[in-house]
Order: structure tokens, then C-alpha cells, then sequence
């Protein structure tokens, strides 16, 4: 019995001894500055992972803050908690061209969430590199020239931030830009099933959200007064989405070598292109608004202006349909030498504000072709495009719906929080054909009328001859 009982104890000691060298994880921590360090830099050295630095209401003058744990980083109230960053100047290289510029004004190397800080910085904000990286909910202030958000990395969330800068280049996947103000700044985004959604952009000098990969979406942004374009897809991008963006002023959506994307329920307006197409096929343009724009929708480019080396399809196969074309200079243009591209779908094309033709079955098709504004010819070979079923009312496109894909489930509590643009009124226009007929029925009747009154006058004089 004594034995078992030492060989108990033993036991025992030996579990307590493993146990004792275990490491226990330190809880979280709030760190308070400057209530428990005077600088924000120093509040991140000490931090441990896990760790909240909160920065009470004041302005703190940093040279520069290098975030490599995974801590948060927040302010107790966003417009009166400034962060003043002055970077050291770097050596930068441009090919053979050296020159002194500032270094990124706050460098990201590990899961970090920055929120409710007004941040100003000489030269470049904020660099990111790594995951699920959060930028939310701040105000990010530098010269136009520099950007705001710069960097690369997977599952990045930048969203409500007010980014006064050139904007934001992301490398990466699964990222979220969401509901951020851009004045004067654009997006470059270079990956794949990122979100771009609800950003208000105005008064750009390039394009607004530059997509340069497959599978993104562009959902529910406002941009006005853009001199570039609103949204451009380029270099042999697929498989992207472009739905019910707001464009007023600069230039709609322009898809360069990109091929397979889906535009639809957009409002482009006063624009010098609405749509257009340059080397890119199997694109649908659907359910789209455009009104008051030099060329509405342009496919392909003009390839008389070029050698005949490179004559070629440039833009073939594109769908265009169920789109309403208001009041444009020139309403549609297709630049298509070898092959097709197509201005209807299903038997219904889409509405032209300027077709003047007739719906003698009252089906609200059209009974003639709408030819598309400027024939083309080229070495002899001549085409006009052509929607053979031309709408002969707006179509309904407010309430279009978009299915969004399996990777951007995550997005959508946010895109039903949008605010919903509404569409101008068009009447619906009585069919010419109805107006004819009553036209004819009004005129028949006024002469049978006339005709029965000469007879009642030509009776009555009679009866009183007689």
C-alpha cells in the first residue's frame, strides 16, 4: 500500500513540474497613449501580440511608425485625434535615375487594424503587406500626388475612410474597398475576387478604378467629374462585373483586351464615351443607362487609321442589349471589320431615344432594324451594325438585380446598406403605329361628320325651295 502511494506521488510532482514550465498566454492589453507612453512608436514596441494601442484626443507629431505585430491601433475620436508623420527621406531609383523622396509614412508587416485616426503624412500614407489587414473608419490626408494606401497582401479590408490623396494601389486577393470617399484619387487594383464597392470618387485626372485582373467586382460607386474613365478593365481581364455604378462627367466604362466581363444596371451620363470596347470579346453590356454623352457605346476602334498589317477583329462577339440610349450625340458605333458583334439578344435589342420607327402588332418590338450611327467600310468590305429589335419603350432597369458569385458573398449586407439611384422618367411613347390609326380613325370622322353636315345643309335648303 505504501508503495502505491509513493509511486502516486511521484506521479503527481512530475504532471505539476510539466504543467509549471507551460507558457501561458498574456492577456490582451490597452495600451493608452500618451497616459502610458508619450509616443505612438513607443506604445508599439511594447505592445504584445493581441495588444490595443488607444490614442486619446490630441495631435502627436511621429517621424514614422512600423507596425510588424499584430495589434490594433485606434483613436478616441476621429476628428479631433491627429497623427502628424514626418518620414525620413530615402533614395529612390527610377532605372538609372536617382533621386531623395520620403519613405512611407507608416509601414504594415503584420495583421494590424487601424481605425478612427485622422492620419497626415509627407509623401505615401500607409504601406501594407501581409493578411486581413484592416484600414476602417479613418481620414488619411497627404498631397495629390502621393498615395494613400499602397501595398499588397490577401483579404484586406480598407473601408469608410476618407482618403484625400491619389488614392489606393493593392496587389492581392479577397480584398474589400468599401464605401471609402476619394476625392481627386482613383483605385489600381491588381488580383483577383476583390470588392470595390460604394467608393464615391469626383474631379480625377485619371481613370477611377483601374482593374487589371479577373474576377472582381465593381458594385454601387459614384464617380463625377472624372477625366479619365469611371471604370476601365484592361489587360486581358475576364470574367469581371461592373454593376449599378453611378458615372456622371469624364467617361463611363471602357474594357481594353478584357474579355467575358458583364456590365449592367449602370447610369452613365454627360459623358464623352459612355461604353466602348477596345480588343475584347464575349462582353455583355446589359440593362444600362446612358444619356446626354458624345458616342454611347463604341466597339472596337477605327482601323482605317492604322496599317493594314493590322487589320483584325477588335472588338467581336459583344453583347449589347436591353440598354436605354437617351438623347446622344452619336447613340452607338461599331468599329467591327472581320466578325460580329451583337446590338439585340432573345428578340429584344435595346431603346433609342432617336429610332422613329413603327409597332404595327403592338408588341413593343419595332417592325424595322435601328441601323447604329456611323457605317464603316474598309478595303472594299462595308458594314452597318444593326439592333433588329429595337425597343420601343425604356426598359426598366432600376430594379435590375445582380447575382453576386460565391466569393463575394461577404459583401452582401454592405451592397444592401447602398443608397439606391434612382433613373430619370422617360414616358413611354405612344406607338407610332396607334397613331396612325387614331390619326386615321380622327380624320375619318371629322370627314364623315363634314360630309353629313353639307348633306343636313344641302336637305334643309331643298325643303325650303320646295
Amino acid at each position: 500500500m505504501s508503495r502505491n502511494i509513493a509511486l502516486l506521488l511521484v506521479f503527481v510532482l512530475t504532471v505539476s513540474s510539466i504543467v509549471s514550465v507551460l507558457p501561458v498566454k498574456a492577456e490582451a492589453r490597452t495600451i493608452v497613449v500618451p497616459v502610458d507612453f508619450g509616443t505612438i512608436q513607443a506604445a508599439i514596441n511594447a505592445a504584445n501580440e493581441g495588444d490595443t494601442i488607444f490614442v486619446k484626443k490630441g495631435t502627436y507629431q511621429e517621424k514614422q511608425l512600423i507596425i510588424s505585430k499584430t495589434i490594433s491601433l485606434t483613436g478616441e475620436d476621429l476628428n479631433h485625434t491627429t497623427i502628424n508623420l514626418d518620414p525620413p527621406l530615402v533614395e529612390k531609383r527610377i532605372l538609372t535615375y536617382i533621386h531623395w523622396d520620403w519613405d512611407v509614412a507608416i509601414k504594415i508587416n503584420a495583421e494590424v487594424a487601424i481605425s478612427n485616426l485622422t492620419i497626415a503624412a509627407l509623401g505615401n500614407i500607409i504601406s501594407v503587406n501581409g493578411t486581413k489587414i484592416k484600414i476602417t473608419g479613418n481620414n488619411l490626408r497627404t498631397t495629390n500626388s502621393y498615395i494613400g494606401i499602397i501595398g499588397d497582401g490577401d483579404e484586406i479590408q480598407v473601408i469608410g475612410n476618407l482618403i484625400a490623396s491619389s488614392g489606393l494601389q493593392i496587389q492581392g486577393s479577397n480584398q474589400t474597398i468599401a464605401q471609402n470617399t476619394i476625392p481627386q484619387g482613383s483605385i489600381y487594383c491588381s488580383g483577383r475576387y476583390n470588392k470595390i464597392i460604394g467608393n464615391n470618387f469626383s474631379n480625377s485626372s485619371d481613370n477611377q478604378i483601374d482593374v487589371v485582373d479577373s474576377f472582381n467586382l465593381i458594385y454601387g460607386n459614384t464617380i463625377t467629374q472624372s477625366q479619365g474613365f469611371g471604370v476601365k478593365i484592361r489587360a486581358e481581364a475576364a470574367s469581371n462585373i461592373i454593376a449599378k455604378n453611378s458615372i456622371d462627367g469624364g467617361a463611363g466604362v471602357s474594357v481594353e483586351r478584357g474579355n467575358d466581363n458583364l456590365i449592367v444596371a449602370n447610369k452613365i451620363s454627360n459623358c464623352y464615351v459612355g461604353i466602348e470596347v477596345m480588343w475584347g470579346s464575349n462582353n455583355t453590356f446589359y440593362a444600362n443607362y446612358i444619356e446626354n454623352t458624345i458616342e454611347a457605346a463604341r466597339l472596337g476602334y477605327d482601323e482605317s487609321k492604322i496599317g493594314r498589317s493590322k487589320k483584325g477583329p477588335a472588338a467581336y462577339n459583344n453583347s449589347v442589349y436591353h440598354n436605354n440610349f437617351i438623347n446622344n450625340t452619336q447613340q452607338a458605333i461599331d468599329w467591327n471589320w472581320l466578325s460580329t458583334n451583337y446590338w439585340d439578344y432573345g428578340g429584344e435589342g435595346n431603346y433609342w431615344s432617336d429610332y422613329g420607327g413603327a409597332d404595327w402588332n403592338f408588341d413593343g418590338i419595332g417592325d424595322s432594324p435601328y441601323f447604329l450611327s456611323e457605317a464603316i467600310s474598309h478595303y472594299a468590305e462595308s458594314h452597318q451594325g444593326k439592333d433588329r429589335y429595337p425597343l420601343m419603350a425604356p426598359f426598366n432597369i432600376s430594379y435590375v438585380s445582380v447575382e453576386l458569385p460565391d466569393w463575394a458573398a461577404d459583401v452582401s449586407e454592405i451592397i444592401k446598406d447602398l443608397p439606391h439611384f434612382d433613373l430619370p422618367e422617360h414616358p413611354t411613347p405612344f406607338p407610332t403605329a396607334w397613331i396612325i390609326i387614331v390619326t386615321g380613325l380622327v380624320g375619318a370622322t371629322v370627314i364623315v361628320l363634314v360630309l353629313a353636315y353639307v348633306v343636313k345643309v344641302k336637305k334643309s335648303r331643298l325643303s325650303k325651295l320646295e
